[in-house]
């Protein structure tokens, strides 16, 4: 079966089965939104569906394992239905389904709430600028999705280019959105009225709105903004980042484990973004970057390019702790920020290359998150070409030790002639940058100079005297000699 197909047959199944409900001598009721999930949390959740005319909304809940179980009804009929279940317990599965009156609309359906916040594990899909009608593009990314079986379906923005939700969302997503709880920020495509009409995320700071808000799931802090202000509201989008100073202010005073910020536009990135819109990219990087560095953020979500992006974490605009990549990042002093916008939309090209990047891809893709207190797992994974990156972020300690052979420019764990020719090359003939920096600093002057392989030939061939330490053996380094260094050599 394609994933077209795997996608498209539970839908159509449960609007077959809606068709067959009608009270006795009218007209069958078809259910043709829904039912879907929103501010899904750990006591409670709106369950939200509509009907092609009116009818007497009701939702039941029960046990995942059996039981009596418990009826919400609507106040008076209506064809757009929003019920809050309250009073459930935490990190806990249930199953529920939709009435009209007494008679089902279909089948039953999971749910499960979010754990106590700071505990538990979530499963979390990524994907970002999708909103194609249902293309086949962004049905086989659904397909992928739906493997996951995540808990919670985090959009980047550009739900809908066609102002359609239900050809754009609701059809596409159909059958993960009746158990996983859809968060979304808003992209530039992306109409006011969808959020107003359709999208409920839970609010409960005076400040937000359906278009910046926060919550807890778990051991996860999740924020989001609407960068579309960064372009040309910047009233709007100082109040935005006064709020989410605010809001990531209090989740670490509260100890939260992971906090993720997650918005539409890109901070940093190699995808065409890079060339046509950097002013917009800086204004995003300058307002969300310090805060990220200042409240200790752990990932950063954003999209709009069309292309996976991933960087090495990042403090000050600077990589910290590359040189443990591809393994996990034990404790990184910095933030990894990962751009998805392979959701469905036309794919677009790495348009450059970037210090700051850890990976890079064009295809279409979504991103699987598993996190608990202490670990964060992400894979990119293509419908086409399976796992496209894969990373891990630890909470616990220790941290692998920082060494590095001053001198040794390639990371190869000895000093001779090519370190020097690697450190001219780079200075005067626009060669590959050293593996790290402050390893090809023989000196330790802080900035890379002639004066350097001059040293390095010196002490090879002259008796010269050896550079800085570490040298002439590996040995730890400052922390802050780790900037921009993707390998250690030791």
């Amino acid at each position: 079966m394609s994933p077209a197909a795997s996608i498209l047959l539970p839908s159509l199944l449960v609007v077959a089965a809606s068709r067959a409900v009608f009270a006795e001598g009218a007209a069958p009721l078809t259910v043709t939104r829904g039912p879907y999930l929103q501010a899904l949390l750990a006591e409670s959740v709106e369950i939200l569906w509509h009907t092609d005319g009116l009818s007497s909304g009701a939702v039941e809940v029960s046990e995942a394992e059996g039981g009596a179980p418990r009826r919400i009804a609507e106040d008076r009929p209506a064809a757009e239905h929003r019920v809050k279940v309250t009073g459930l317990a935490p990190d806990h599965h249930y199953r529920y389904r939709i009435l009209d009156g007494e008679e089902p609309l279909g089948g039953e359906f999971p749910l499960r709430t979010a754990p106590r916040t700071g505990q538990g594990t979530v499963r979390i899909a990524v994907a970002g600028d999708s909103g194609y009608q249902g293309s086949e593009g962004q049905l086989a990314v659904a397909a992928v999705i739906q493997a996951m079986e995540p808990d919670l379906f985090i959009h980047t923005g550009d739900l809908s280019y066609f102002n359609d939700l239900d050809g754009d969302v609701f059809c596409p997503y159909r059958e993960i959105l009746t158990h996983t709880c859809l968060y979304t920020s808003r992209g530039n495509h992306d109409r006011d009225w969808i959020w107003f009409g359709a999208l409920h995320p839970h609010l409960d700071d005076p400040r937000e709105l359906r278009t910046f808000y926060s919550f807890d799931w778990g051991c996860v802090h999740f924020v989001t903004i609407d960068t579309n202000s960064f372009s040309n509201e910047p009233a709007v989008a100082r109040e935005q980042l006064r709020f989410l100073e605010a809001d990531l202010e209090t989740a670490q005073a509260r100890g939260v484990p992971w906090k993720i910020v997650f918005f539409h536009y890109p901070p940093y990135t190699v995808g065409p973004g890079a060339v046509t819109s950097p002013d917009l990219n800086r204004t995003v990087r300058n307002g969300v970057a310090p805060l990220a560095d200042r409240y200790g953020v752990d990932l950063v979500l954003y999209g709009h390019d069309h292309i996976y992006q991933r960087t090495h974490p990042l403090r000050g605009s600077v990589p910290r702790d590359a040189w443990q990549s591809p393994a996990a990042y034990v404790l990184p002093r910095g933030t990894v920020y990962l751009g998805t916008g392979g959701g469905g939309g036309v794919l677009y090209s790495i348009a450059r290359r970037s210090a700051l990047t850890a990976a890079s891809a064009k295809g279409y893709h979504a991103v699987e998150l598993v996190i608990t207190p202490e670990t964060l797992s992400g894979r990119a994974i293509s419908p086409e070409e399976g796992v496209l990156d894969e990373f891990r972020i630890v909470k616990t300690g220790p941290r692998p030790p920082f060494n590095f052979l001053r001198g040794d420019a390639g990371a190869t764990g000895r000093l001779d002639i090519a370190d020097a020719i690697h450190v001219l090359n780079y200075l005067f003939l626009g060669g590959e940058p050293p593996a790290c920096p402050g390893a090809a600093d023989v000196d330790a002057s802080g900035e890379l100079n002639l004066g350097d392989p001059v040293t390095i030939l010196n002490y090879l061939f002259l008796g010269g005297n050896p550079p800085a330490p570490p040298a002439p053996d590996c040995g730890p380094a400052p922390l802050d000699e780790d900037a921009w260094c993707v390998r250690t050599g030791c």
